[in-house]
């Protein structure tokens, strides 16, 4: 399986998928490329994708004689009904020709066999999958150069989709480029098959508002209105609920927000309005008025703030690539190369504010200043974020910057 594709695979999840095409786009920039991202939507993708073509992707990968047989067998002979006034109506049964089975996990590997050799046929973009979402990275050192390329990039994906018995949703596609210094994006003009694709200003992926600036205001402007909802929910239901009700429903609504893809916009100026939030819906839960601090709380409710939330899952990501940061730290300097501190991770060398957000460039100085009783001995990440959670409990930090006003032990 090509590593560009993220879905049904182990250990993976949208939100890796998003953080790489970000540091992908930082990097670009760093490198002064001008980049431009496109988000290709595929016209019913699982239910016309092509037995034959799967059968013969199978064949190519290994997969032959009686598995082969019983793999299209799965796929083939399939029909469907439609059933209507509790049964009393029938429609005339239709014999499925394409498409694979929905509901089933061996569905969703024939569709990813389908387009795994998607990224190795586009030569000039990086491709990144999510199931039938696409994202391709197209960069270039001029913006004329850009626009030339996107072009070709988006007949040869059309090229390629056709062959593979997939369509490209034109209406749908879009791709924005990037300005991280506050300037308009220049204009396209990028066409499939003579029709004008959209250049937007912001485009959502997997549950991700990404802009053309990566300031995430439109990202948190979604989180803010979904929190706002949630946050009157809370206070109506602690009137009437126990307290282990009411946190469960934080968790289930005020939680899943603020944690999904912490790391990537906890660090935006706007971000505060998400913790804001945060802290009203604390007091929801509580039952005190909007001016009590909400410190204590936090720690009563045995819930990590905002700012705790994204050093917490930054310290993850670094502890999970931690032979990867040690890698990048082979060019350290003199004074890193002491045995005093041959220990500590080397922050990779940036010259873009934007990168110091970023889990690749914040990651080290986050995990250097770890208490060492923490990263002393954890041998599995369970280990590792149990410590990390009750430390963090601990002090209930109301900004990164003041984790880094502890003294480095």
């Amino acid at each position: 399986m090509t590593e560009r594709q993220y879905a049904y695979r182990a250990g993976r999840a949208t939100t890796d998928l998003v953080r790489e095409v970000v540091w992908r786009v930082l990097s670009a920039r760093e490198a002064g490329q001008h980049v431009a991202l496109l988000c290709c939507d595929l016209s019913r993708a699982f239910g016309t994708a092509d037995h034959q073509l799967i059968a013969d992707k199978l064949s190519f990968y290994g997969i032959r004689g009686p598995a082969l047989s019983l793999l299209t067998s799965f796929m083939s002979h399939r029909s469907q009904v439609v059933v209507a006034e509790n049964g009393k109506i029938t429609s005339s049964e239709m014999t499925n020709a394409m498409g694979v089975p929905q509901g089933s996990c061996l569905s969703n590997t024939l569709f990813s066999l389908l387009l795994n050799d998607l990224p190795t046929a586009i030569h000039d973009a990086e491709i990144y999958m999510y199931a039938d979402d696409v994202a391709a990275i197209v960069t270039a050192p001029t913006t004329r150069e850009l626009e030339h390329k996107l072009n070709s990039v988006v007949q040869r994906l059309e090229f390629w989709f056709r062959l593979n018995g997939l369509a490209l949703n034109r209406d749908k596609t879009c791709y924005l480029t990037f300005q991280l210094n506050g300037t308009a994006p220049s204009p396209y003009s990028v066409t499939a098959e003579q029709t004008a694709l959209q250049m937007v200003q912001s485009a959502r992926l997997l549950g991700f508002q990404i802009d053309s600036g990566l300031i995430w205001d439109q990202h948190i402007d979604e989180i803010c209105s979904r929190l706002g909802r949630a946050c009157f929910a809370l206070r109506r239901l602690a009137g009437t609920a126990s307290r282990s009700v009411v946190l469960s429903c934080y968790f289930a609504t005020v939680h899943s927000l603020i944690t999904y893809g912490v790391e990537l916009w906890a660090r935006a100026a706007d971000a505060d309005r998400v913790f804001r939030m945060q802290k009203r819906a604390v007091r929801a839960i509580v039952g005190v008025p909007d001016d009590v601090s909400c410190r204590e709380l936090f720690k009563e409710l045995d819930i990590l703030p905002l700012p705790c939330e994204h050093i917490f899952q930054v310290a993850i990501f670094t502890y999970k690539h931690y032979d990867a940061f040690r890698q990048r730290g082979v060019n350290e300097s003199r004074a890193m190369r002491s045995n005093k501190l041959a220990h500590l991770l080397v922050t990779p060398a940036h010259k873009l504010r934007k990168s110091e957000k970023s889990v690749y460039i914040s990651g080290p100085s986050v995990y250097n200043r770890l208490p060492n009783e923490i990263k002393r001995d954890a041998t599995s990440a369970v280990v590792f974020k149990a410590r990390l959670r009750k430390w963090l409990l601990s002090h209930i930090f109301y900004s990164v910057n003041e984790s880094y006003e502890l003294p480095t032990i």
